[in-house]
């Protein structure tokens, strides 16, 4: 001890040498999220469905993950099914996607939770079909090819769309294929229509110009788009799913004050015009919420999955269990009214 002392000046050299040796080690972290002084930022990526979803988007390009201490990557998916695949194998660390995977996972599954809805949209699903083929309206939907993703939000809805209509499923052929092949193959005429979300109409569109037609019924397809996450990485990681939530409450806070410069920020990083964004998000609402009524969407999407034999469950799975409202109450209280 006298040694140290005579080194270090007494005590109270020892006490400084102490605080600089754990203010180094923090330095040097390994970005154990509960290590003090932690200097690393925190990485995540997020596997993106079909729907194109504001506001992580935002939150990107206007550095409200970086301003955080989180360093945030997008990869994209064709649909919200290779979303939630993509998170479940260790992909990424949030997924964004609709109810039916959501549904479909929670038959077999349960370590995943929403933590927020973050999108919702009567009109984010449509069809696209060859006018030239003789397609301007529902009713030539008959005896027509109809490409679609078995058990996504493309499958329910044109479902209710052709029951909307009066259409029977035995007056089309419903052909279920992977969503990255359906613009090429509505292109070659291998079918006459399919059923998709925003990124795969815009590539249609892209493809077929004028002899594309899309067709609609605004109010029959409830889609809320959710974020994401596997259970025990919001176990082990409260604090950075708290910062990520954060962060797209910002962005929520600059989209409502600079609509103009946020879809441009979107539009850059979509690589598309101002006028096929805003087609796509036409009657979207982008708002960060935990609400009731999920869990209203989420039984119906499971009753359409056992009826239509989609699923091999035959009883409705305890959807509470897959949801997480903790730490978005935590950040904004008055915007859930989920009770788990």
């Amino acid at each position: 001890m006298e040694c140290i002392r005579t080194a270090f000046g007494g005590m109270k050299g020892l006490i400084i040498f102490c605080f600089s040796v754990v203010a180094l080690a923090g330095c040097f972290s390994t970005g154990d999220e509960s290590a003090p002084g932690r200097m690393q930022p925190v990485k995540i990526s997020f596997c993106q469905g079909g729907v194109i979803t504001l506001l992580p988007l935002i939150a990107q390009s206007q550095g409200f993950f970086e301003k955080r201490g989180i360093t945030s990557r997008m990869i994209m998916k064709q649909d919200g099914k290779l979303a939630l695949q993509g998170l479940l194998l260790g992909e990424c660390s949030f997924a964004i996607c609709g109810e039916p995977p959501l549904v479909a996972g929670s038959f077999t599954r349960q370590d995943f939770v929403v933590l927020a809805s973050i999108n919702l949209s009567d009109n984010a699903t449509k069809i696209l079909a060859r006018r030239d083929l003789g397609i301007t309206t529902a009713n030539d939907l008959k005896g027509k090819r109809i490409g679609v993703r078995k058990g996504t939000i493309s499958h329910f809805f044109i479902d209710l769309y052709l029951k909307e209509k009066g259409i029977s499923l035995q007056e089309v052929t419903l052909v279920f294929m992977e969503p990255a092949l359906m613009p090429a193959a509505l292109a070659r005429g291998e079918i006459a229509a399919y059923s998709a979300s925003d990124e795969l109409l815009i590539k249609g569109n892209a493809l077929l110009g004028e002899r594309g037609v899309l067709l609609s019924e605004p109010g029959l397809c409830l889609n809320s788009i959710n974020l994401v996450a596997k259970k025990e990485h919001v176990n082990a990681h409260p604090q950075s799913v708290r910062k990520v939530l954060d962060a797209i409450l910002q962005a929520e806070e600059y989209y409502l004050r600079h609509p103009g410069p946020a879809l441009d920020d979107v539009r850059k990083q979509k690589g598309i015009s101002r006028a096929e964004l805003e087609a796509a998000l036409k009657g979207q609402t982008h708002s960060v919420r935990l609400q009731e009524s999920l869990l209203l969407t989420l039984e119906d999407h499971a009753r359409w999955m056992i009826d239509n034999k989609i699923v091999a469950g035959t009883v409705l799975p305890n959807f509470l269990k897959i949801i997480d409202p903790a730490p978005l109450k935590d950040l904004k209280p008055s915007v859930v009214t989920i009770i788990r």
